[in-house]
């Protein structure tokens, strides 16, 4: 017998005990796990937005299939920040990746890697939003990258955030920066206080 009057086998089968002398009841609980939904098939993996060689047109974006399943991306898009539609018949492996680049051949001789490109557009350095949609249209997902460093530049000691007077932005960029850091801190890419 176990501890607190329940055997092995009561934990197995979830039976109730009653308590011998100065030992408390004990219900052990087994229950079926729910299958886990997987919501993002295809996710944005990787950004290299910021290349080693600044004149290098080594910029790229990858995705990677989370799925044991291939699937279809004929007609899906990348687009906000750069443009770029994946030809008729792509076909994203089983936990395979693919990789959207600004110049595919420097990506072969860099990294050794096919790329699918060129994208339309750059990547910015500062952070943007970039989204994936399915042939439908539909946002499959969404990442809105940062350059942190960049952003605590635009705060206080304390981590507030400077005033346009004190930033030099004007009102669609301060409100824009004012954006990022929020989202930056909900990511808990920078703290709220310092």
């Amino acid at each position: 017998m176990g501890r607190g009057g329940v055997t092995e086998r009561d934990k197995v089968t979830g039976k109730r005990t009653e308590p011998g002398a100065g030992q408390a009841a004990c219900v052990a609980r087994f229950e079926p796990m729910e299958p886990r939904l997987l919501l993002d098939s295809v996710v944005i993996n990787e950004i290299h937005y910021d290349p080693d060689v600044k004149t290098e047109p080594a910029e790229f974006v990858e995705l990677h299939n989370t799925t044991g399943a291939a699937i279809d991306i004929s007609h899906w898009k990348i687009s906000e920040g750069i443009e770029y539609e994946f030809p008729e018949t792509t076909i994203l492996p089983p936990h395979g990746y693919v990789v959207v680049a600004e110049n595919p051949a420097t990506i072969l001789t860099k990294y050794g890697i096919m790329a699918y490109g060129p994208f339309v557009g750059k990547l910015e350095n500062d952070g943007e939003l970039l989204v994936l949609r399915d042939a439908a249209g539909a946002k499959v997902d969404e990442v809105d990258y940062k350059d942190v460093p960049t952003l605590v530049k635009l705060t206080t000691q304390q981590g507030k955030i400077f005033s346009r007077k004190r930033s030099g932005n004007c009102a669609r960029h301060q409100r824009s920066c004012m954006r990022a850091i929020k989202r930056a801190r909900l990511l808990a890419l920078i703290p709220y206080v310092a």
